[in-house]
Protein backbone atom coordinates (compact mmCIF):
# COMPACT_ATOMS: atom_id res chain seq x y z
CA UNK A 1 0.00 0.00 0.00
CA UNK A 2 1.57 2.95 -1.03
CA UNK A 3 2.15 6.32 1.54
CA UNK A 4 -0.10 8.92 0.88
CA UNK A 5 2.26 11.22 2.50
CA UNK A 6 4.14 13.36 0.28
CA UNK A 7 8.70 12.44 0.82
CA UNK A 8 8.21 9.93 3.44
CA UNK A 9 10.63 7.99 1.77
CA UNK A 10 11.37 4.40 3.46
CA UNK A 11 10.30 5.33 7.24
CA UNK A 12 7.03 5.91 6.86
CA UNK A 13 7.00 8.80 9.18
CA UNK A 14 8.87 12.01 9.25
CA UNK A 15 10.17 13.43 12.72
CA UNK A 16 9.37 12.93 15.74
CA UNK A 17 5.74 12.22 17.90
CA UNK A 18 5.52 14.60 20.85
CA UNK A 19 5.66 11.93 23.36
CA UNK A 20 9.01 10.99 21.98
CA UNK A 21 10.47 15.04 22.47
CA UNK A 22 8.74 14.70 25.72
CA UNK A 23 10.23 11.86 26.74
CA UNK A 24 13.98 13.70 25.74
CA UNK A 25 12.81 16.67 27.30
CA UNK A 26 12.06 15.06 30.80
CA UNK A 27 15.35 12.96 30.50
CA UNK A 28 17.07 16.21 29.75
CA UNK A 29 15.13 18.20 32.61
CA UNK A 30 16.49 15.16 35.22
CA UNK A 31 20.05 15.28 34.22
CA UNK A 32 19.64 19.20 35.02
CA UNK A 33 18.23 18.78 38.20
CA UNK A 34 21.46 16.40 39.62
CA UNK A 35 23.91 18.61 37.99
CA UNK A 36 23.16 21.95 38.97
CA UNK A 37 23.32 21.71 42.67
CA UNK A 38 26.69 19.80 42.02
CA UNK A 39 27.76 22.91 39.99
CA UNK A 40 26.10 25.69 42.86
CA UNK A 41 28.23 23.86 45.44
CA UNK A 42 31.34 23.40 43.72
CA UNK A 43 30.99 27.67 42.51
CA UNK A 44 30.59 28.45 46.00
CA UNK A 45 33.49 26.18 46.94
CA UNK A 46 35.46 28.30 44.52
CA UNK A 47 34.48 31.45 46.11
CA UNK A 48 35.35 30.39 49.23
CA UNK A 49 38.85 29.29 48.61
CA UNK A 50 39.26 32.64 46.68
CA UNK A 51 38.49 34.37 49.63
CA UNK A 52 40.78 32.11 51.77
CA UNK A 53 43.77 32.74 49.27
CA UNK A 54 42.62 36.48 49.54
CA UNK A 55 42.98 36.70 53.07
CA UNK A 56 46.56 34.56 53.51
CA UNK A 57 47.44 37.08 50.78
CA UNK A 58 46.57 39.93 52.59
CA UNK A 59 47.85 38.68 55.92
CA UNK A 60 51.78 37.96 54.23
CA UNK A 61 51.87 41.16 53.17
CA UNK A 62 51.37 43.05 56.10
CA UNK A 63 53.53 40.56 57.61
CA UNK A 64 55.96 41.39 55.20
CA UNK A 65 55.65 45.04 55.81
CA UNK A 66 55.73 44.53 59.47
CA UNK A 67 59.36 42.61 59.09
CA UNK A 68 60.58 45.35 57.36
CA UNK A 69 59.76 48.17 59.60
CA UNK A 70 60.86 45.74 62.59
CA UNK A 71 64.59 45.86 60.44
CA UNK A 72 64.16 49.20 59.78
CA UNK A 73 63.75 50.42 63.75
CA UNK A 74 66.29 47.49 64.71
CA UNK A 75 69.20 49.57 62.41
CA UNK A 76 68.09 52.21 63.80
CA UNK A 77 68.30 51.13 67.44
CA UNK A 78 71.80 49.77 66.44
CA UNK A 79 72.93 53.35 64.88
CA UNK A 80 71.38 54.80 67.53
CA UNK A 81 73.48 52.46 70.38
CA UNK A 82 76.62 52.92 68.31
CA UNK A 83 76.69 56.73 68.66
CA UNK A 84 75.78 56.40 72.14
CA UNK A 85 78.80 54.11 72.93
CA UNK A 86 81.09 55.88 71.05
CA UNK A 87 81.90 52.74 68.99
CA UNK A 88 82.58 50.89 72.35
CA UNK A 89 80.69 47.60 71.19
CA UNK A 90 82.37 48.05 67.90
CA UNK A 91 80.05 46.64 64.56
CA UNK A 92 77.45 44.61 65.47
CA UNK A 93 75.54 45.02 62.18
CA UNK A 94 74.17 41.35 61.27
CA UNK A 95 74.75 39.62 64.61
CA UNK A 96 71.22 39.96 65.55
Amino acid sequence: MPSHKKGLGKMGKRGFTLVELMVVIVIIAILAAMVIPLFIKYADRKTDLDNEIFIETEKNEQLNEDVSKLQQEVKRLKKELKEQSGDKYGDTEGKY
